[in-house]
């Protein structure tokens, strides 16, 4: 399984979190995309390969693709700022730099880089949430077999059912929460998991 990481920020602190999160995977900082070939293929099979880019990997497609921001996509280097193009996740550390996005830095890092998903952080409550939602979603193209204990069973199996055609709504969502008792944030990691996309969202929650 292959993650990379690039853009600007605390790229390491991710890839730190990754490495003591997942004790099946290495770390490699790619300097070069020519590299990248020796390094995938050096890797075990069953291994979770995290790549540090600096510029784009033409014959790679990791299974996820994390670009950390804290500065405007606009500001980075060339290559830099294409190695972020498609990320499915977008860590973006707020901070003076992004004073002037006007219509909300989520839409605009959506609009700039394309990224799939936007998770913003001011403070440390939010660093910790989104590093657990990274884990999430790297555990993703596994199919959950790498379930946190934190998450029963019962509630991956609620999702799973209740999803249809890889969507489930954020009313529904909300549903299974109160029905398993469990929080909705428990019920949105189980849906980052399961590779499940939230439709018609309300409140923002997901």
């Amino acid at each position: 399984m292959i993650v990379t990481i690039a853009g600007s920020g605390p790229l390491k602190e991710v890839c730190s979190f990754l490495l003591r999160e997942f004790t099946d995977s290495k770390f490699s900082l790619v300097e070069a995309p020519e590299n990248a070939m020796e390094t995938i293929r050096s890797s075990g099979e069953n291994e979770i390969l995290i790549l540090e880019i600096t510029s784009p990997l033409p014959h790679v497609k990791p299974d996820i693709s994390i670009c950390v921001l804290d500065r405007p996509p606009l500001d980075l280097p060339g290559e830099k700022r294409e190695a972020c193009t498609g990320a499915d996740i977008a860590l973006v550390v707020e901070n003076p730099a992004f004073k002037s996005i006007t219509g909300g830095l989520e839409s605009f890092i959506k609009r700039e880089i394309g990224a799939k998903k936007v998770l913003i952080v001011e403070n440390d409550e939010d660093v910790k949430r989104s590093m657990v939602k990274i884990s999430d979603m790297v555990r993703a193209p596994k199919g959950g077999e790498k379930l946190p204990n934190e998450i029963p069973e019962e509630v991956i199996a609620a999702v799973r059912k209740a999803a249809v055609d890889g969507k489930i709504s954020c009313r529904k969502a909300w549903e299974i929460a109160e029905e398993e008792g469990v929080s909705v944030r428990l019920v949105g990691r189980a849906i980052d998991i399961l590779s499940i996309k939230i439709n018609r969202c309300e409140l923002g929650c997901f």
